[in-house]
């Protein structure tokens, strides 16, 4: 229990640490970017779940680990929302997403990060996180035009129009 309480600590500082809002990454991060921003919010909305509810607060306790689980699901309920405000924010036009957050949201995007932001806006969906059904509609359809015909899919949808790139795909993508 103490091992995943500091994990989840350590998940949500390396948030607060971070340049872009609701971004959970560590400074000097070249490998996990929005992949990893990904998987942390699906961890995080996963613990969520079983961590004591706020709501708990109306009943009076003194005990140490009661008021610790508390503490931690009011701090989870704000970074969580604060991560899938990220994920939205940094939707590419496209649909998709690309390997680091934008405020804007840019014209880059990739099919394996697109996943992970989907799995992880589900996760917190899931436990009552608001999430946007406009965005959730577009990740989907981007979803669907990234499919080739052979049921695998492409890395972006630019190997779907360029014909000479037609062997980039994957069924584990």
């Amino acid at each position: 229990r103490k091992t995943v309480r500091n994990a989840v600590r350590w998940l949500l500082n390396a948030q607060a640490g971070s340049s872009f809002k609701g971004y959970i990454s560590l400074r000097g991060d070249n490998q996990s970017k929005m992949h990893g921003h990904g998987f942390a919010t699906l961890a995080l909305a996963e613990a969520y779940g079983t961590a004591a509810s706020p709501e708990a607060g109306e009943k009076e306790t003194r005990d140490p680990e009661e008021l610790e689980l508390r503490r931690l699901s009011l701090d989870l309920r704000k970074g969580i929302q604060s991560a899938v405000d990220c994920i939205e924010s940094s939707q590419a036009t496209q649909g998709g997403w690309y390997y680091m957050p934008s405020a804007t949201g840019s014209s880059d995007h990739e099919g394996s990060v697109t996943v992970c932001q989907v799995q992880a806006r589900l996760a917190a969906s899931n436990r009552g996180f608001v999430v946007s059904l406009g965005r959730i509609k577009k990740a989907r359809e981007y979803m669907k035009r990234s499919q080739a015909s052979s049921g695998g899919f492409k890395y972006t949808l630019s190997t779907i129009e360029d014909p000479s790139n037609r062997g980039m795909e994957t069924f584990a993508l």
